[in-house]
């Protein structure tokens, strides 16, 4: 998800610089799992458009959307949702001139010539001559009567059609090869009773390159002389996941006899001759030997020696010979460490080891950044290492009482620029929690140096959005031990190494901490149906206690009174049901609002509130007007909200609806002016 994420952002800014207007935000994992859980919805649920999903004007109407994203949030990740990398797409485009042999792949042969619109050429074998779009030649045609090496083909255009006698008759059609250039087989000729000879016949340029490239990589390939005892041990295997293992082992057993895959059909149809079976790679098992891969890694970073650019080239290039991924931690730990990590961290020293790693690198911010590049291009390279990778900066961290303080630093540093770049998850900091590594400070230490990079590389919104991303924008504060986990402790360690900014980051995710507590506190009383003078005098005490304002906690109050109940879904309803809850509420909502700011802010919450719920959209009006009649909200705050203090959430649609509203107050203040006059 992660991946389709990092692809559907790059491909909206592609089309942002080719001139798209919409508007853009990075999508993040949560969203696309709404997004595709709204393309399920939507697929189950049908209607004539994709707007009518979001439209709350007729009987018809369905809410869950509109809760789930916005309607123009949607189409602008369905415009450019994109699971490939765009910069690869680019490069792949760009790639011409394959050569693909296929084997009973199309039904369509006369459709092959379409590839070579993109300079992709095929053969195609073997054929049927009952198959549609086969070109076939009446006269002058094979028959079962026609001498072995015989050859009839036909062309059109690119595309040749070939007819060879073998034992029987086989076809292939291409449009690489010419139809014939002189090329032999040999073939054994029966001249007599018990006598064979070995004899040179002609063969087609196509089946000799289709022999020579297709040859045991498929299964399904057939052979001829099939004895009857592999006849019936295909049969009792024909349904199992296995019978392709089996029937490779007894053919090992079977002297110079050739097996056939497709024996248990009645009609055999046309094989090409003359092929050996082999056992298939997934069928061989390969021994794990890391100390020999360490060897091969070593010799070539030896070889390489601190050049970095030569380094990622010859990375590059053995991932085409090395197994990569059954060996990727052994790869990343040399890298890292300059040979295999024991338990604990330590270098096996019986083995080889490099001298050309990161921790023998300096220790400065330039030369991590010139590593992280060499693990960014191994990854994009090679996409499947990018899950090791994580797992191997998960195991350093945990090892990291192992290594000396130096090696922690560059750990550290290159940790925040991968980090900073997106190569990894901020999931890995999971590892920093350990109890042993939090109990000696070395979890602390190393967060200094890490935070220090990353907010080098990018800013401080990096850290705070990839810490929300994962869950982890509270727990920094576990970074040190049960004694010295408070904020003040962490604020004053973190300013003092010089990142104030994530002292200040810490200090305000723990007063959001304290705000979500306190919010579910107010629920929970709520729901027990505690008096209203001791869920007030609950609030004022956890205000004094956490120093929060009163504009703070008329934000928190409204919040818990309406999630407090379930809505009705009917718009027509949940007006009533809205303006009787309120009424029982009213008093909570008072005792917080003794000041003008407090007013604004909470019709400011009002008028958020009901955009956000669309089904609230025509009863903003009403509520004001109640909470006016309570003295929750003032004359002054009313109109200065009205004229200045509202926010653009449904701006037209509120302030129309408060129109008369308005009117009315004005002409009630000055009327009482008036008589204020009148009686001096």
């Amino acid at each position: 998800m992660r991946t389709i994420c990092r692809n559907t952002n790059k491909q909206a800014a592609r089309n942002q610089q080719k001139g798209s207007k919409y508007q853009w935000t990075d999508v993040d994992v949560e969203e696309l799992h709404r997004f595709l859980g709204l393309l399920i919805y939507t697929s189950l649920v049908t209607l004539p458009s994709i707007q009518d999903y979001w439209k709350q004007s007729h009987i018809l109407s369905v809410s869950l959307p509109a809760k789930v994203m916005p309607r123009d949030r949607f189409r602008s990740i369905s415009w450019n949702i994109h699971l490939s990398d765009p910069e690869e797409d680019v490069i792949n485009d760009q790639r011409k001139g394959y050569h693909i042999y296929m084997d009973n792949f199309l039904h369509q042969p006369k459709t092959v010539p379409e590839f070579g619109k993109y300079e992709v050429w095929s053969l195609w074998g073997p054929t049927e001559a009952t198959e549609k779009g086969v070109l076939v030649a009446e006269k002058n045609a094979l028959t079962s009567k026609s001498k072995r090496g015989s050859v009839r083909w036909i062309r059109e255009d690119r595309l040749v059609f070939v007819k060879w006698m073998d034992t029987r008759e086989v076809s292939v059609c291409s449009t690489i090869h010419p139809a014939f250039s002189g090329e032999t087989i040999k073939r054994k000729v029966k001249e007599g009773p018990g006598r064979w000879v070995a004899k040179d016949i002609p063969c087609p340029t196509p089946i000799m390159a289709y022999n020579k490239y297709m040859e045991g990589l498929t299964c399904q390939t057939s052979f001829s002389s099939i004895t009857q005892p592999i006849a019936e041990l295909l049969a009792e295997a024909k349904d199992k996941a296995t019978a392709g293992r089996r029937v490779c082992q007894r053919c090992k057993q079977v002297d110079k006899k050739r097996v056939s895959f497709m024996s248990n059909q009645k009609i055999q149809k046309p094989t090409l001759t003359g092929q050996r079976f082999k056992t298939r790679k997934r069928d061989e098992k390969k021994v794990f030997d890391p100390t020999q891969f360490q060897e091969t890694i070593v010799q070539g970073l030896n070889q390489t020696g601190s050049d970095l650019d030569a380094v990622a080239k010859f990375l590059d290039a053995s991932g085409a010979k090395l197994d990569y991924r059954r060996y990727a931690e052994t790869l990343f730990d040399i890298l890292v460490a300059g040979g295999m990590l024991a338990p604990g961290g330590t270098l096996s020293d019986d083995l080889t080891r490099t001298e050309f790693c990161l921790f023998t690198a300096q220790e400065d911010l330039e030369t991590m950044q010139a590593y992280a590049q060499v693990f960014n291009k191994l990854i994009r390279r090679y996409k499947y290492l990018e899950k090791g990778f994580e797992e191997e900066i998960k195991k350093l961290l945990l090892f990291l009482k192992g290594f000396t303080e130096s090696e922690r630093n560059k750990l550290a540093m290159l940790t925040g620029i991968l980090l900073a770049n997106g190569n990894i998850s901020a999931s890995i900091l999971n590892s920093l929690y350990n109890e042993n590594l939090v109990k000696e400070g070395v979890s602390a230490a190393f967060a200094v140096k890490l935070f220090k990079s990353w907010i080098h590389e990018k800013d401080i919104n990096s850290v705070a959005g990839s810490l929300r991303k994962v869950g982890m924008d509270n727990r920094l504060l576990e970074l040190f031990p049960a004694n010295k986990r408070s904020c003040e402790h962490f604020s004053k360690y973190f300013t003092d190494a010089g990142l104030k900014e994530l002292s200040d980051f810490a200090r305000n995710q723990q007063a959001i901490g304290s705000r979500k507590e306190l919010q579910k506190d107010l629920q929970e009383q709520m729901e027990r149906g505690d008096a209203f003078k001791d869920i007030i005098a609950s609030a004022r005490e956890e205000m004094k206690k956490n120093n929060i304002s009163e504009q703070t906690m008329i934000g928190i109050v409204w919040t818990s009174v309406m999630s407090y109940v379930e809505w009705n879904k009917k718009e027509e309803l949940v007006t009533e049901q809205a303006i009787k809850h309120l009424k029982q509420y009213s008093p909570l909502l008072k005792a917080f609002t003794s000041q003008g700011a407090s007013e604004i802010l909470l019709l400011v919450k009002m008028q958020e509130y009901c955009y956000d719920n669309i089904h609230f959209m025509n009863s903003f009006q009403k509520i004001v007007v109640l909470l006016y009649k309570a003295d929750v909200l003032s004359e002054e705050a009313i109109l200065k909200w009205y004229t200045e203090a509202h926010v653009a959430k449904g701006r037209s649609v509120f302030l129309e609806q408060m129109k008369k509203f308005v009117e009315w107050l004005k002409n009630a203040e000055e009327e009482s002016e008036s008589e204020e006059e009148e009686a001096d």
